[in-house]
């Protein structure tokens, strides 16, 4: 299966269009806006143990 992953940090992409087929993970470390990341169920930490909140589009769904 192709996978695609984007990582935020510092900024915002803006645009993105998946095709079907195609699995697509968003880590998006600017957590600031989540008062306690470790309490959110859609942030994880990374083998660094820096916090991302992850974004996941299945490869049967079309953004864009």
């Amino acid at each position: 299966m192709n996978k695609v992953l984007i990582i935020i940090s510092g900024g915002a992409v803006q645009g993105i269009t998946k095709p079907k087929g195609i699995e697509l993970k968003i880590r998006d470390y600017d957590v600031d806006r989540c008062d306690l990341p470790e309490n959110n169920p859609q942030c994880r930490q990374d083998k660094d143990g820096d916090w991302y909140q992850l974004m996941f589009w299945s490869k049967n769904q079309v953004e864009g």
